[in-house]
């Protein structure tokens, strides 16, 4: 079962995208690049940084559904989200294991473009006026 590296341009986007932004975490390491994971305590983010990212994704066009210390759910157009990141969202296929065992291509999606991550279904926010966010699409 091999997963698709390659987005399918073509496929279409939801009208609303559910994702989670992490801010700046207190140990300086973003969760998409953290190497060891005994505690999410490294992970959190203080609150002034939360409130900052928060605004930024908010002034995006994003409205933040949940939150904890370690950042908080947004849903949006894809619009938001490229503003947000300055990337563009994809959607792609992956073959995965489903209820009973059976397999099937589920479609994901990602953001892509400059400074964005490698890793599929992560982004990246980008501004001088904010902390550096990640963006979990889903």
């Amino acid at each position: 079962m091999a997963a698709a590296k390659t987005p399918h341009y073509e496929q279409n986007v939801p009208d609303t995208v559910y994702g989670y932004v992490a801010a700046r975490s207190q140990g300086g390491v973003p969760m998409t690049e953290a190497r060891r994971f005994e505690s999410a305590a490294p992970f959190r983010a203080e609150e002034r940084d939360r409130e900052r990212a928060k605004e930024f994704a908010r002034q995006a066009g994003l409205t933040v559904t949940a939150e904890s210390r370690l950042g908080f759910s947004v849903a949006g157009s894809p619009t938001a989200y490229e503003q947000l990141t300055t990337g563009r969202i994809v959607s792609y296929e992956v073959r995965q294991r489903v209820e009973m065992s059976r397999e099937r291509s589920v479609t994901h999606l990602d953001i892509i473009g400059d400074r964005q991550p490698e890793a599929l279904g992560v982004g990246a926010a980008h501004s001088a006026r904010d902390p550096k966010c990640a963006i979990r699409s889903s």
